[in-house]
């Protein structure tokens, strides 16, 4: 399909299955540092990143709990920067998860500093797709994924399968060997097209001047990143929130202009649809995605997807995360965007300014 703006975004898009099986090959290659991980017994793992990475550091966060068997936690880079004190206990055995697209971020190189600063046996382990960067030279070990850079600015494919290596190396240490062969049997049962075509039919998504995407677990970090795509193809206000938080309250603040998009757990479901039935009395447009979930408990709102994967929750966000960015994609071309030439995006946002520490 040719398209005169969005064209690389697009593509980007369809060809992601194909990165996560060079991710898989990746993985296959990178056996000495999961036998390190292992052997290190670390106390904790901290995942730390920014902007998209950060909503990554989330996800890899919450798979490292879930199926890696292993205390996990994400803590933004700018949050270690800014602190009197490192946000968790540095003394302990740590590893510290590093993650950037380009590995040029000044804010991680430089939480990276700060930690070992406070205590030089912390361990770093990067992911990027530039082993020739400052953050790859800094780290103790480093894994490259290579091909998957991104035409434009905003991150697509290279987002999607820093996430699927992540989710491997969670499946390897957790030793979950039905996970790790979802993961690789999901390349190539994915359907991306049938999302899109979808998705094209909702020609009203263009008119929404605000949007909010909700979700937990699982969910969390691939709902943060939504938020972060649609804010940067469309330059439409849009943020996100904890599915269930969102009903203490912030629903009032829900209005007809506004769309909310609500990624369904598998746990707390139930719950979830009634915080969506909140928002919906606010007169607010409701888009349901979804694995599994009960068509009439979705019947009424405006937009739905449900992806059937048969997967489990961790591994069935690679068919989620698809859906949001042709979301984001498709509100951009209809309020007459070009995806493909954001405004006011930096490749690597740097700073003059180095903090003490």
């Amino acid at each position: 399909m040719l398209m005169q703006k969005g064209g690389k975004i697009f593509s980007e898009i369809l060809e992601q299955p194909d990165r996560w099986i060079e991710a898989i090959k990746l993985y296959n290659k990178e056996r000495e540092t999961l036998i390190w991980i292992k052997k290190m017994r670390f106390d904790q793992i901290v995942f730390t990143g920014c902007g998209a990475s950060y909503a990554a550091a989330i996800y890899g966060a919450s798979v490292f709990r879930s199926v890696g068997k292993t205390f996990a936690l994400e803590v933004n880079a700018g949050e270690i920067l800014a602190s009197d004190t490192i946000p968790f206990d540095a003394k302990r055995r740590t590893l510290i998860f590093a993650l950037s697209k380009t590995g040029e971020t000044d804010e991680v190189i430089w939480a990276v500093e700060k930690v070992k600063k406070v205590n030089p046996e912390t361990q770093v382990l990067s992911l990027t797709c530039n082993g020739e960067s400052a953050l790859a030279k800094a780290s103790t070990k480093s894994i490259v994924i290579e091909g998957v850079e991104d035409e434009g600015l905003i991150p697509i494919k290279s987002f999607s399968t820093m996430l699927f290596v992540i989710a491997l190396i969670a499946g390897a240490i957790g030793g979950d060997a039905k996970f790790l062969g979802e993961l690789s049997k999901l390349p190539k049962n994915i359907d991306i097209r049938k999302y899109y075509d979808q998705i094209i039919k909702m020609r009203h998504i263009g008119e929404v001047k605000s949007t909010v995407y909700c979700g937990v677990a699982a969910n969390a970090g691939i709902a943060m990143y939504g938020s972060i795509a649609l804010k940067e193809m469309s330059l439409t206000s849009s943020f996100f929130q904890n599915s269930l938080e969102f009903r203490h309250g912030h629903y009032i603040t829900a209005g007809n202009h506004m769309l909310f998009v609500y990624l369904l757990s598998q746990n707390v479901q139930k719950a979830e649809f009634e915080a969506i039935r909140d928002t919906a009395k606010m007169k607010a447009q409701i888009f349901v995605v979804g694995d599994e979930y009960d068509d009439k408990a979705a019947g009424g709102f405006e937009y739905a997807v449900k992806m059937s994967s048969g997967v489990s929750p961790y591994a069935s966000v690679f068919y989620a995360i698809p859906v949001l960015q042709i979301i984001a994609f498709h509100h951009s071309i209809t309020k007459g965007m070009n995806p493909d030439k954001p405004k006011f995006l930096a490749e690597t946002v740097k700073y003059k300014n180095k903090p003490d520490f």
